[in-house]
């Protein structure tokens, strides 16, 4: 479903199929993970393996196949730690005048932020 959408959606000619575990080496995860990386394997798409969280970070696949239970755990986090980041920069900006006015200047620039972080 998830590479459907990535060619549909996304134009993506062949997106990059990953699972989620505990290590981007072939056998690790547990034993749901061991066979789902098999299933995937023998599927007809671009499977790219394990991926770890940091590697959905800097875009190493394109869709990322996790059990309900660790794929919202992953996403409460990352959403979580995408508040904590940024009210702790707008605590810092909202400072002094001088940090008030770097915000100012830089509001251009955390609108680009923005925008990558949200597609």
């Amino acid at each position: 479903m998830g590479e459907i959408y990535a060619r549909r959606a996304l134009g993506l000619e062949k997106p990059r199929i990953a699972l989620l575990s505990n290590g981007e080496e072939e056998g690790k995860g547990n034993q749901t993970i061991r066979d789902a990386a098999e299933m995937l394997q023998a599927l007809d798409i671009n499977f790219v393996g394990n991926v770890e969280p940091k590697d959905i970070m800097w875009g190493n696949a394109d869709v990322v196949v996790a059990d309900g239970f660790i794929g919202n755990i992953f996403a409460k986090t990352f959403e979580a730690s995408g508040t904590y980041i940024s009210n702790i920069i707008r605590d810092e900006l909202r400072r002094n005048v001088l940090t008030m006015l770097g915000a100012l200047l830089s509001q251009s620039a955390f609108k680009r932020v923005r925008k990558r972080v949200d597609t």
